[in-house]
């Protein structure tokens, strides 16, 4: 059986987590997981408390907790792979972007600060909504309607 983890956060970037991107991957692969997905929060508040330092630097920190996870998971048979929980001013939905890339996140300085409008050509997306109270995935082709999300829209999913 495949069993993946989709929506990791660690310590050493998001301020929720309270365990290592190391003790993260240990305790997934004890769990029988092959697979985790470190989508750390990519927010205005956790990127510009870092100050003025160059973009590309902020980025390597912003991806810090998942290339401790990649070390670890490489030791220990895990795939890491790499993934962002990005929120919008506009949108009171978050949204789960994977296939993020270090080369990416350094060419689209201010992504943090971007709508989602203006995310969503950068992206190329193909965009899951998740309705949480069916347990259903459907495919969009847009936004939705994010201005007045309906309550069962807990999330989207972005795949760049």
């Amino acid at each position: 059986m495949f069993k993946a983890e989709t929506h990791c956060h660690t310590r050493e970037v998001s301020g929720c987590s309270r365990k290592s991107a190391k003790y993260m991957i240990k305790l997934y692969k004890e769990a029988g997981y092959s697979t985790v997905f470190i989508s750390d929060h990519f927010q205005a508040g956790s990127l510009d408390v870092l100050g003025e330092i160059p973009w590309n630097e902020k980025m390597t920190i912003f991806l810090s907790g998942y290339y401790r996870a990649k070390y670890e998971g490489d030791l220990l048979g895990i795939t890491v792979l790499p993934a962002a929980e990005i929120c919008f001013d506009d949108s009171a939905n978050h949204y789960l972007a994977y296939g993020i890339t270090k080369e990416f996140l350094d060419a689209h300085p201010n992504l943090h600060k971007m709508s989602s409008a203006e995310f969503l050509p950068i992206a190329r997306a193909v965009i899951l909504s998740c309705n949480n109270n069916r347990g259903k995935i459907k495919a969009r082709n847009c936004w939705g309607n994010s201005k007045n999300p309906r309550s069962s829209e807990r999330g989207f999913f972005i795949i760049i």
